[in-house]
């Protein structure tokens, strides 16, 4: 059977591709989960329209991206926090965190998902912290620095 996928399903395909599936996944998964839709004239002509739209919305964000990560080349972040007397974070610094400093200290609006820190920041001092998706990637610094 002849479908067009609404999203991306792992080992099928991605979001607006026409695929042949067995009509049997496509009956008793793709169609009742929504995931999929099966491949008619009208349906093809509308999903044209959405896949035309979506790749110009993904255009737009790559290109606020590099803007972005040209924005923040070599920069270095720093964060006030509550700590104990052995430098420990009360409470773990995440990306929402980064992205709130870089907007408040760099006035770069950053969405957190872009950023990916390798484990939450729990103690003082300086962290690399990398920003981006797929090859478009910048680190920056972030210095954690105990709140007095």
């Amino acid at each position: 059977m002849k479908i067009i996928l609404l999203q991306d399903v792992p080992g099928i395909g991605r979001k607006y591709e026409l695929k042949d599936v067995a009509d049997g996944f496509a009956r008793n998964f793709l169609l009742p989960c929504k995931k999929a839709l099966v491949a008619t004239e009208g349906v093809l002509k509308d999903i044209e329209k959405h896949r035309l739209a979506h790749e110009k919305e993904a255009a737009e964000k790559k290109t606020a991206l590099k803007e972005t990560l040209k924005a923040l080349e070599n920069s270095h972040v720093s964060i006030d926090a509550k700590t104990n007397e052995k430098g420990i974070l009360f409470a773990a610094l995440d990306a929402t965190d980064v992205a709130h400093a870089l907007k408040k200290q760099k006035h770069v609006e950053v969405d957190p998902s872009l950023i990916h820190i390798d484990t939450h920041i729990k103690k003082v001092g300086e962290h690399m912290v990398s920003i981006g998706e797929g090859d478009m990637k910048k680190t920056i610094t972030v210095a954690v620095i105990p709140q007095k």
